[in-house]
C-alpha cells in the first residue's frame, strides 16, 4: 500500500478558460492518490502486477472566481468540487537489484477507470444584464474509459517480509463525459466533452513479502 500526491500536468492543470472542447482545461490542483497492489514473480526478473488505484484532484477555486469576474462585475460566491476516480489495473513488470537490499521495478498498467468530472455553484453574481445571476454546473460520471500507467518503483528491504515503496507514476487517460448538465437563471445546457487526463504520481508505502 502507498500514497502521496497527485501532481496534475498539462490542459488538465490548465486554468485557460479559452481552450476549445477538444482541449478542455481541467482547472485541477495537486491532489492525493492511493494505491494498493501486488506483484507475482513469474520467470526470472519478470511478473504481473495487480493494482486498485483511487485518485482524487480538488479544482482551483481561486481560477473560477478570476473567470467568472471576466464577465462579472463580482463574481460572487462559488462553491467547487473536486476530480475523482477509482480503477483497477493489470500490468507487467521486472525486478533489478541495485544493491543488496534496494530493487528498481520498471511497471506498465493498463485498466478501465470510471472518473467524476466536479460540479459548482456561483451565486450572487453581479453582472450586467444578460448575464446570469447564478451558475449550477452538475457532478457528471465518464464512461468507463481505458487508462495507462508506467511507474518506477523503487523497493527497500528491511528485513525477510516488510519493505519501503517509493513510486513515481505517469497515468493517462480520456474520459468522456456526456450531457453535462449547466443551469442558471437564464438557460439550460447539456453538452458532451472529453477530458485528458494527465497526473504525475510520487507515493510512499510499505510492503510486505510473501516469499
Amino acid at each position: 500500500m502507498s500514497s502521496g500526491p497527485s501532481i496534475p500536468i498539462g490542459v488538465f492543470a490548465s486554468k485557460n478558460p479559452n481552450n476549445n472542447r477538444n482541449n478542455t482545461s481541467g482547472y485541477a490542483n495537486t491532489g492525493m492518490a492511493i494505491d494498493f497492489s501486488y506483484t507475482w514473480l513469474l520467470y526470472k526478473n519478470h511478473g504481473i502486477v495487480g493494482a486498485i488505484y483511487t485518485q482524487l484532484n480538488p479544482t482551483d477555486h481561486q481560477s473560477l472566481v478570476d473567470d467568472l469576474s471576466q464577465q462579472n462585475s463580482g463574481a460572487g460566491n462559488i462553491l467547487e468540487g473536486a476530480w475523482s476516480t477509482g480503477a483497477i489495473f493489470f500490468g507487467v513488470y521486472s525486478s533489478y537489484s541495485l544493491t543488496k537490499k534496494l530493487r528498481i521495478e520498471p511497471q506498465l498498467l493498463f485498466g478501465f477507470r470510471q472518473s467524476e468530472a466536479p460540479g459548482f455553484k456561483a451565486y450572487n453574481l453581479d453582472g450586467p444584464s444578460g448575464y446570469p445571476s447564478w451558475i449550477n454546473q452538475d457532478i457528471t460520471h465518464s464512461k468507463h474509459a481505458i487508462l495507462l500507467i508506467a511507474r518506477t518503483v523503487f523497493k527497500y528491504e528491511l528485513g525477510t517480509r516488510l519493505c519501503i515503496l517509493a513510486n513515481l507514476d505517469f497515468l493517462a487517460t480520456n474520459p468522456e463525459f456526456k450531457d453535462r448538465k449547466t443551469m442558471t437563471n437564464l438557460e439550460t445546457q447539456h453538452h458532451t466533452f472529453t477530458q485528458k487526463i494527465r497526473t504525475l504520481n510520487f507515493t510512499l508505502g510499505i510492503g510486505y513479502m510473501f516469499n
